[in-house]
């Protein structure tokens, strides 16, 4: 039996908590449509890929205090995606991977709700209060339209560009946003 989520925080309307046990589950069937991973440079999600994420987002809490986490809607209880701010290595230059990373995901039936924006707002706020007021980066993959206006209406420039590598097959072309 699972013990009951601690809420972080909570905004208009959703709460959002840190990763637990069993969260592989939804991180799965939240990547699991061909539409979600359209711009998330992701094959076909297994469980242990689904598994791996939910180990990376428990392990940002754990190190740094602060890491993705499980978004709800207030209301219903209904699971929305993942957001957060976290801390990850992704080797594209010390401009940008030393920064705390912003990062949302939003499932596709709750597309053009607000709620990414409404959950990262809360985030950063939440973070800042917490944390101290400092720059932040988060990474769009390229024609991202949806994401690129989130990262734009909170905040973030475009830093620069990555360029898929045209002898690796799993690279994509990539936006570097930095949030003073």
């Amino acid at each position: 039996m699972r013990d009951a989520p601690a809420y972080e925080f909570e905004t208009d309307r959703l709460r959002m908590r840190r990763p637990m046990a069993g969260d592989e589950v939804l991180i799965h069937a939240l990547t699991e449509p061909p539409a979600m991973r359209t711009y998330l440079a992701l094959a076909e999600p297994c469980m242990t890929d689904s598994f791996n994420r939910l180990m990376r987002n428990a392990g940002s809490w754990m190190l740094f205090g602060y890491g993705i986490a499980m978004v709800e809607e207030k209301e219903t209880g209904a699971f929305v995606g993942t957001c957060g701010i976290f801390r990850t290595a992704r080797g594209h230059g010390a401009d940008f991977d030393f920064l705390p990373e912003a990062g949302w995901i939003i499932a596709q039936d709750h597309w053009g709700k607000g709620y990414a924006t409404e959950a990262m707002e809360g985030t950063i706020d939440w973070f800042e209060r917490t944390f101290g007021k400092q720059p932040l980066g988060c990474m769009i993959e390229f024609g991202n339209v949806a994401s690129d206006k989130v990262a734009r209406k909170l905040g973030f420039k475009i830093l620069r560009e990555i360029f898929p590598d045209e002898e690796a097959e799993d690279t994509a072309h990539l936006v570097l946003y930095r949030r003073e």
